[in-house]
C-alpha cells in the first residue's frame, strides 16, 4: 500500500472508490500544477482527452439508449438514495 501525502496513494484512494484524503489530494494538485506549468502540451492533451472521452460517451449513449437510461438510473439511485432525481 502506498503512503499518504502520494500521487499513488491518491490513486489508490479512487481504484478503492474510496474519499481520498487532504494529504493525497494536496499531493495530485501539486503534481497537476507541476506537469502543466512545466509541459504547456500536457494540458492541451489533457483537454483533448476529455473532449474524446465526452464524444465517444455521447455516441455510446446514442447507440445504446436503453441500456444507457438503465445504468443512469442506477447511478442517479446511488447517488440520491432511493429518491429518484433527474
Amino acid at each position: 500500500m502506498a503512503e499518504h501525502g502520494t500521487v499513488a496513494r491518491y490513486k489508490q484512494h479512487v481504484r478503492e472508490k474510496d474519499e481520498a484524503c487532504r494529504p493525497c489530494k494536496d499531493a495530485t494538485a501539486a503534481y497537476q500544477r507541476e506537469l502543466f506549468e512545466n509541459n504547456p502540451q500536457a494540458r492541451i492533451d489533457d483537454r483533448l482527452k476529455k473532449r474524446a472521452v465526452s464524444r465517444a460517451a455521447t455516441r455510446l449513449k446514442n447507440l445504446h439508449r436503453v441500456e444507457w437510461e438503465v445504468f443512469y438510473q442506477e447511478e442517479l439511485r446511488k447517488e440520491y438514495g432511493t429518491r429518484t432525481s433527474e
